[in-house]
């Protein structure tokens, strides 16, 4: 129930961790009519093939025909390589493509912020989702629901996904404010293990307390598989410094102990040493 049909979903990834197999995974699915997280909402209807146009900011076709040889590629609109001007320009080439369109359609962004020639700002975001969202109204007035994919790249990397926050995310106020799932793609604990956790999600909230396990295959094609559903760990409750405390880190860093080794030996927080030694001067 992570992604629903007429529903916008950013899956946030450092790069290198498999995010653009993970979107065409999901949209070969899609246009196969296969179940892939992709459930409707407002009916109880069966899952029926899906007009999908995906969108890359990279040259992956190359990339794609090698780790899939069964020409699904066959199966979607696919074009790599894309650039826009501004939002303006990209909501017009997905309303040429789309609007004659007589099924469900799913909209694969990957690397939004790839396909304009200068750093895409956040009202550049803000005005694109305002767009998509006027074409999606129009198009379920005839019937038909557009769903809208985006992965957005990580500010920060090296994070296990257990441990990631949403401020981690480019541009996740804007993500947290329009869209309805937010999802964390990282390594697993094994070489071939990704872990997907759902950061936020309006329409299943309890689903942001697990993680997902998804083994990533070679053969026969390339290919993530579910594995298990792991619970996150709890948080850990630090209790509130005491001037014992207080007078004992400001000692050890007038000793000529680092602030990180401050940290290592006291349990606490770098940021919270930081704080007391800061208060100290």
């Amino acid at each position: 129930n992570l992604i629903r049909v007429g529903s916008f979903v950013g899956l946030g990834c450092d790069s290198g961790v498999g995010g653009s197999i993970f979107l065409m995974n999901l949209s070969i699915a899609a246009a196969k009519g296969e179940y892939a997280g992709i459930v409707p909402t407002r009916n109880d209807q069966e899952l029926s093939p899906m007009n999908v146009l995906f969108l890359s900011g990279e040259e992956m076709l190359g990339t794609f025909n090698e780790r899939n040889p069964n020409n699904w590629l066959d199966l979607i609109d696919y074009h790599d390589n894309v650039h826009f001007d501004n939002p303006y320009d990209c909501a017009r080439e997905i309303y040429k493509r789309l609007f004659k369109s007589d099924k469900n359609n799913l909209i694969v962004f990957d690397g939004l912020g790839l396909m304009f020639p200068e750093k895409m700002k956040g009202g550049d975001v803000q005005t694109l989702i305002a767009l998509l969202k006027l074409m999606m109204k129009d198009a379920a007035q005839r019937g038909y629901y557009w769903t809208c994919l985006f992965r957005v790249h990580s500010t920060k990397t090296g994070t296990d996904s257990k441990t990631q926050k949403r401020n981690k995310l480019a541009g996740s106020i804007r993500w947290d404010q329009m869209g309805n799932t937010t999802m964390i793609m990282s390594y697993g604990e094994k070489a071939n293990e990704r872990c997907l956790h759902p950061m936020k999600c309006r329409n299943a909230p309890n689903e942001r307390n697990l993680t997902y396990v998804l083994r990533l295959n070679e053969r026969p094609y390339l290919h993530y598989e579910y594995v298990r559903t792991e619970g996150l760990p709890p948080r850990k409750k630090w209790k509130k410094l005491c001037r014992k405390e207080r007078e004992k880190i400001i000692a050890m860093n007038e000793g000529g102990m680092t602030i990180p080794k401050i940290a290592s030996k006291t349990g606490r927080d770098y940021n919270t040493i930081k704080k007391v030694l800061n208060l100290k001067e």
